[in-house]
């Protein structure tokens, strides 16, 4: 004989809710993930691309009257209105420093890594000033690398906060529609399971007199039935047709009766 394991209809609907949910909700929070870090990452380029050609084009006439003072105070001007900015250099053609934003020397390996002389590039580099978070080296050439290129490292933490805050947002909101979810299950299944109570209550006070007979309530095999094959999980309507199974509604026939559920 299997044994019963009583499940209420509403926890029963609340797994079904919670699959659903977290399924629909996985998926639509990868793909919102993958569409708001993509727009980001778009951003950020864009971003670094702008400033670094605005500096390129602005670091000409300086470069080539040899006024150093106003190429350094070209770039802590530019860093200065940009908190997302980690440094900026301008080398010559030879990569000989021309100007920096850095307290003391630009850091040899900044300084040596390999970008394109004659076009953009974009890497991303760790800085030992900021241990903990990523740069983004932006270089662009200036006239095509004749006279040397400037380097921008942008700072990816406020993008990545941004990032964050926004599946921070949509984790909240799955969160919330599963809350709600909950809510109305308790309320959906209240209000079915309420009258099927008052029936089952009703079955426990009858008196079966000796005209009655067996009355068999065969109730369909469900999915989850089939899963579990050595208990079967009652719920609500399930306690009701064994309480009704001894009963029969014809009382003037000498037979038994089947009802599917």
């Amino acid at each position: 004989m299997k044994n019963k394991l009583f499940v209420p209809l509403f926890w029963k609907f609340t797994i079904a809710l919670t699959v659903i949910v977290a399924l629909f909700g996985s998926i639509n929070f990868y793909f919102i993930n993958y569409a708001v870090y993509d727009l980001f990452e778009k951003e950020i380029n864009r971003h670094g691309l702008t400033i670094t050609k605005s500096i390129a084009e602005r670091s000409v006439d300086d470069i080539l009257y040899d006024d150093l003072s106003n190429l350094n105070k070209l770039v802590s001007d530019k860093m200065r209105i940009d908190a997302n900015i980690a440094y900026i250099f301008i080398v010559d053609e030879n990569n000989h420093l021309l100007a920096h934003t850095f307290n003391d020397m630009v850091p040899a390996t900044l300084l040596g890594l390999k970008t394109n002389k004659t076009k953009e590039s974009i890497q991303r580099v760790i800085y030992k000033n900021y241990p903990e978070s990523t740069i983004r080296d932006f270089s662009i050439p200036i006239l095509e690398g004749s006279i040397g290129k400037v380097r921008v490292g942008i700072l990816e933490d406020s993008f990545n906060t941004s990032i964050n805050q926004i599946n921070s947002f949509f984790l909240l909101m799955i969160l919330l529609f599963l809350a709600l979810g909950v809510l109305g299950t308790f309320i959906f299944s209240y209000i079915i399971t309420l009258p099927i109570k008052k029936i089952s209550k009703m079955a426990d006070n009858l008196d079966l007199n000796s005209n009655q007979i067996g009355i068999e309530l065969i109730q369909k095999e469900g999915f989850l039935q089939k899963i579990f094959q050595h208990k079967k999980m009652e719920d609500e309507i399930d306690v009701l047709t064994d309480k009704f199974n001894p009963l029969c509604i014809y009382k003037n026939r000498n037979k038994s009766c089947s009802l599917t559920i």
